[in-house]
């Protein structure tokens, strides 16, 4: 009996003990379940998230791509021929990407060259003696296919040498055999020497040029304080007006100097005249005027002499109209609302320009009437003057700034070795006095403007017979090297 309840215990304990066992396999399989599903929870989100970041990653790719398209299409479109809205056919621009037609009009003699050297067996180039220049503009050039800015200029940017000789020669001045006459006929306590220019003719780029790399010791008996040093900021009768109030004018900071001796001193100063390109200086005149009036529309039409659809669908414009079309631009806005003397009857121009000098207010017939008219009077001249291209400062720096510093007696030229250039713009003042800051160009963008830039940019087929064939006859274009493109 005893060993039957034995028997029965130990049984029992068996039962107890399977029970016991299953319990905890049980309990282990849904803990295991439990981990299980709490990995699939965390793998799923996982996977989620990174879908989730996926699809934000792409969507930021196709915002950065659409906006580079626009922006790249922006800048192409701005940079680019603008054709005129006009029946009469446009001049192509040479810049212009797309294929030239067999009716189409190749008018500048200067086409770019590729930008390309060995490295990809393009047509090699030379810009030797602007990386040259450029060194003494503190720009450090590592001629090293590898260097990216040496690429940049290469290949993007600078013009082939060839380029600049083809459409500038070698430098003009003219003038040089008045200078002992000017050193002869002026006292050296009243002798100076000064820019002389119209607007966008680049007398700022060359005062900058004079007080940094010719020095004019002071003359025996100046006063240190008499406001006259030997390089002026601009000739007494005023750098933008006519060489006709050199004898009546003297700007007011001058007025100081020698009282006694009236304007007698203005005899005593030689101006530095700048001369420029007459169909890149029309392309500076639309982008800023300074004192300038006549009636054009930017960028439509502009350089524009003969009127079109352009100008007759703009007349009526009111000024609410125009603040809106040009996003409150007072400078393109006065462009059009002041007509500067254009009326509808002049069907077949030219367009009139009236210009607000300190001394006068002076009408020409045209833009190009104002480049010819200002200088003819430089140019006939029968007194000391220097005429200097702005094109020979920027390329033949070296050879223009001693030639410059040679005439005047007792001034010293720096040397070729010590030579000092500015790289930005000297243009300083507000956007109400220069024009925009993003419009005012630095010395590369000089060189690459001068050398490169499409002549006949903006022009009508009728503006181009006009400008041509006006300044096709003029005896001073011939004489500084300017070609009819």
């Amino acid at each position: 009996m005893v060993a039957r309840q034995q028997s029965r215990l130990t049984g029992k304990n068996h039962i107890e003990t399977n029970v016991k066992g299953c319990d905890a396999i049980a309990t282990k399989s849904v803990a295991k379940k439990k981990r299980g599903t709490a990995l699939f929870r965390s793998l799923s989100y996982s996977l989620e998230k990174g879908v989730v970041l996926v699809v934000i990653a792409t969507g930021l790719v196709a915002l950065y791509v659409n906006l580079f398209v626009v922006i790249t299409w922006d800048i192409e479109n701005k940079t680019s021929q603008h054709f005129p809205l006009s029946t009469t056919a446009a001049i192509p621009s040479l810049s212009s990407p797309k294929k030239q037609t067999g009716d189409s009009m190749n008018l500048s003699k200067t086409t770019p060259t590729t930008s390309s050297d060995h490295l990809d067996g393009r047509q090699e180039k030379n810009i030797d003696p602007l990386l040259r220049i450029l060194r003494h503009a503190n720009m450090t050039i590592n001629k090293n296919k590898d260097d990216p800015l040496y690429q940049n200029l290469y290949f993007d940017r600078l013009p082939d040498w060839n380029q600049v000789q083809e459409r500038f020669g070698e430098p003009k001045i003219l003038g040089l055999d008045r200078c002992a006459a000017f050193n002869a006929m002026s006292p050296p306590k009243y002798r100076a020497m000064g820019p002389a220019g119209p607007f966008n003719s680049g007398t700022n780029f060359l005062y900058n040029l004079l007080t940094e790399n010719c020095y004019v010791p002071p003359p025996e008996g100046r006063s240190k304080h008499s406001g006259m040093t030997g390089i002026l900021w601009q000739v007494p009768w005023g750098k933008h007006q006519s060489p006709r109030f050199r004898e009546s004018h003297r700007h007011k900071s001058l007025r100081k100097i020698a009282k006694s001796m009236d304007l007698e001193v203005n005899e005593y100063t030689l101006p530095i005249v700048m001369v420029r390109d007459p169909f890149i200086w029309f392309q500076s005149m639309c982008k800023v005027r300074y004192a300038a009036h006549w009636y054009h529309i930017v960028p439509d039409h502009c350089p524009n002499f003969i009127p079109n659809d352009v100008e007759r669908e703009w007349f009526h414009k009111s000024k609410l109209e125009l603040r809106r079309i040009y996003d409150g631009d007072v400078w393109k806005i006065d462009n059009v609302f002041e007509k500067a003397n254009f009326t509808l009857d002049n069907t077949e121009g030219p367009i009139p320009v009236w210009v607000r000098y300190k001394s006068e207010t002076r009408n020409h017939l045209s833009l190009a009437h104002m480049w010819l008219e200002w200088y003819e009077e430089y140019f006939s001249a029968d007194w000391p003057r220097l005429m200097v291209r702005l094109e020979d400062l920027v390329f033949y720096p070296h050879e223009t700034l001693r030639q410059i510093c040679e005439c005047y007696d007792g001034a010293v030229y720096v040397g070729d070795d010590m030579l000092s250039l500015t790289l930005e713009s000297v243009k300083g003042g507000s956007d109400n006095i220069h024009g925009k800051a993003e419009d005012r160009s630095g010395l590369i963008d000089a060189m690459i403007n001068h050398a490169l830039q499409n002549r006949t940019k903006g022009m009508t087929m009728a503006d181009y017979t006009f400008s041509t064939a006006l300044l096709r006859e003029s005896k001073m274009r011939q004489e500084f090297g300017y070609t009819v493109p």
